[in-house]
């Protein structure tokens, strides 16, 4: 009988090394979406961030803060853009698993069985002594590659190895290897034929992907014009309170006017109760515009995210656009070529 040859270490390991890249090179092949290039660095923090950039607007005690400013602070910090922004990131790793099917699979397999028992019998080989004991030793081996692609092709490439050694006087080859080399190619010719059965799961993904993308860009368009449009209603509200006080100090000039003519005796002493109802009118409209306005600015610190830090929740607004003037809100950076 011809001896059985261990084959080479080195060719097994090369084998192994070769298997390892083919799965490498064809997941990169097939893949054009990765992991790194979906997601959103934000999304890799362990707990939500701290508001952002609220610092450089700190002037004077104040938050002092234009148009463009809170635009730029309400994308970075709101909190509903940033909830819509997670919905996308899911859609993003819905889509990276439906790559699963495309996946290479690599698996590496070891056993060992050693058996060892009283000799019962001569053809065990190990002699007829009371104390002869049959040894035998198997040591096994196996690497399996496996990879699908998108056009419904499937390649399985395995390589096993067994070696096998005994203390039986039978065995000519003492100790024996077997190896075993499995090459199998499979290419549907009906069913899961072709790219479109096998990548629609990919394209609804895509399209899915792209209508959360969308329904993102509407939110932060939506959350622009809202902030605009309480941008504003705090500038209305803080000239409102300045009307009201203006028409105070009128109103309490007129009551002293009219409290010194009564004291000259000048005015009848019923009119003089006139001056003070219009004087405590206007003090009420003043308090009740201060708490329209006090409104508006806690609903727009919400927007910007300042309401997020106890410190410039307290912070009062200094807003420094004039309504009177056209404001643009788009970045100051170069238009590409």
């Amino acid at each position: 009988m011809k001896r059985s040859r261990l084959p080479d270490f080195s060719v097994f390991l090369w084998l192994a090394t070769l298997f390892l890249w083919m799965a490498i090179l064809t997941a990169a092949a097939q893949t054009r979406e990765t992991y790194h290039g979906l997601l959103n660095q934000k999304m890799l923090a362990n707990k939500v961030s701290a508001p952002e950039h609220l610092h450089d607007y700190l002037a004077d005690g104040k938050l002092r803060l234009g148009l463009r400013d809170a635009v730029l602070l309400t994308l970075e910090n709101n909190s509903s853009v940033h909830i819509e922004e997670t919905q996308v990131e899911a859609e993003k790793f819905s889509l990276l698993r439906t790559y699963q099917p495309f996946d290479p699979l690599l698996q590496g397999i070891f056993t060992l069985n050693r058996y060892s028992y009283n000799g019962y019998s001569q053809l065990q080989g190990v002699g007829s002594s009371s104390g002869a004991t049959l040894n035998s030793l198997t040591q096994s081996g196996q690497i399996n590659y496996t990879q699908t692609f998108q056009t419904g092709t499937n390649i399985e490439v395995g390589l096993g190895s067994a070696r096998n050694s005994s203390n039986s006087a039978f065995f000519y080859t003492n100790p024996y290897y077997n190896t075993v080399l499995n090459l199998q190619f499979t290419q549907p010719l009906l069913k899961n034929r072709g790219t479109f059965a096998n990548r629609a799961a990919l394209v609804i993904a895509r399209r899915t992907l792209q209508q959360s993308q969308a329904s993102f860009e509407a939110q932060v368009s939506d959350s622009i014009l809202q902030v605009v449009n309480q941008y504003w209603s705090v500038v209305q509200a803080k000239g409102n309170l300045e009307v009201q006080r203006k028409s105070l100090e009128a109103a309490d000039a007129s009551y002293q006017h009219d409290k010194r003519a009564l004291e000259l005796g000048a005015l009848p002493p019923l009119d003089i109760y006139r001056s003070e109802s219009e004087v405590a009118s206007r003090r009420v409209q003043m308090l009740q515009t201060e708490y329209v306005l006090k409104q508006a600015e806690d609903t727009l610190r919400l927007t910007i995210g300042a309401d997020q830090d106890d410190f410039f929740r307290a912070l009062d607004l200094d807003l420094t656009e004039n309504p009177n003037r056209k404001v643009n809100c788009e970045r100051s950076t170069p238009r590409q070529p």
